[in-house]
């Protein structure tokens, strides 16, 4: 099983990683090494609704709690909308997902019809680091709602100490380790080494 972030599979998603699989988090500037110990599959669920959104009007930028984690945990999920948006999403909640030099990439309604296993939507969140998303209505008709879905994986991990000897098996190349990426704040101010 090849095991990293945004495998195009059909009707769903595999997780990152597997009950006492190793995976380094990364998160703004931190690579933190952790095993996993718990895992939980999370079915389609809506994740938030922004209300009610005027014809070519764009909602204030909105936290989507839903998504945090407790200690020691992160989720994988993948999102789509219900309804005739295009979504601007930051993760965490002040770092642009899918920005290019002079163009951030939204998400639409309709992602699911073009690239159906939702694959290129796909975030993970570390504990309680936020996502959030600014919805634009571009067409000429008002919406009752905006609602959010999404469907993943939750994970609960326990830290892998300095001196453990799969650090060295790790940094050696010997033990696989899974990369999820938590954050677009590595990037965010112009490092791309």
């Amino acid at each position: 099983m090849d095991l990293f972030q945004s495998k195009a599979e059909e009707g769903g998603i595999n997780p990152v990683a597997l009950i006492d699989h190793y995976v380094w988090i990364h998160y703004n500037q931190n690579k933190i090494l952790r095993q996993v110990d718990f895992l939980e599959p999370l079915p389609a669920f809506q994740a938030i609704d922004l209300g009610a959104l005027a014809a070519g009007a764009l909602t204030a930028k909105t936290n989507i709690t839903n998504f945090d984690m407790y200690a020691d945990e992160f989720a994988q999920f993948r999102i789509w909308t219900l309804d005739n948006v295009q979504l601007i999403l930051y993760l965490p909640a002040g770092v642009p997902a899918g920005q290019l030099k002079t163009f951030q990439v939204p998400l639409s309604k309709f992602n699911a019809l073009r690239n159906p296993s939702l694959n290129l939507t796909e975030i993970c969140v570390w504990e309680d680091n936020r996502p959030a998303v600014i919805a634009i209505n571009g067409s000429g008709i008002a919406l009752s709602a905006v609602r959010i879905m999404a469907m993943g994986h939750h994970y609960h991990t326990v830290p892998v100490s300095a001196t453990d000897p799969v650090n060295a098996k790790i940094k050696a190349g010997i033990q696989p380790v899974t990369h999820v990426w938590c954050s677009r704040a590595v990037f965010a101010a112009g490092n791309r080494t």
